[in-house]
């Protein structure tokens, strides 16, 4: 079988594989009004992700999906904060790389400087973007250890993926 990826990602305010909370992404039952569901922002967040993750694996908090949804919705310090319905497709450009980063041992790579922090995921370390939209990966040669994730599949306008000399 292909590595085990393991640990959260680790960038600073994100969740760690040991100390990662336990956050519902449902309302309580007594928190919603009689008669209509309660749509916060994270429910909002983890309907828009269940449509490139299964939600299985988002519930999980153990795997990279319910790390990176965790993250995407409680952690990640861009600002301002982005809003399901206006952000839609940067909510899950960042979701994907997440997953991908969790998945890849990102927390180990020999660069992984902006990842999962505060700026733009066009200014990670070799993310190339147009116009906002991933294009490129070209995370050769960085110390990748572990499985691609299916949900890299979502980033429709990816030309290039370039994993060379990784493990």
């Amino acid at each position: 079988g292909a590595p085990s990826a393991s640990g959260a990602p680790s960038a600073s305010g994100a969740p760690s594989a040991s100390g990662a909370p336990s956050v519902s992404a449902q309302p309580s039952s007594s928190s919603m009004p009689s008669g209509a569901p309660s749509f916060t922002r994270a429910t909002k967040i983890m309907n828009l992700l269940s449509s490139v993750s299964s939600e299985g694996a988002l519930d999980d908090e153990d795997s990279c999906q319910g790390k990176a949804s965790l993250w995407v919705t409680n952690y990640d310090t861009i600002s301002p904060p982005l809003q399901p319905g206006t952000n839609d497709d940067q909510i899950i450009q960042r979701f994907v790389l997440a997953v991908f980063y969790c998945a890849t041992g990102g927390a180990d790579w020999t660069d992984n400087n902006g990842w999962l922090g505060s700026s733009n995921e066009c200014d990670w370390f070799r993310v190339t973007c147009s116009s906002g939209v991933v294009t490129e990966l070209a995370t050769y040669d960085n110390n990748l250890v572990g499985s691609i994730p299916t949900e890299l599949g979502s980033l429709d306008s990816l030309e290039y993926l370039r994993l060379f000399n990784n493990q």
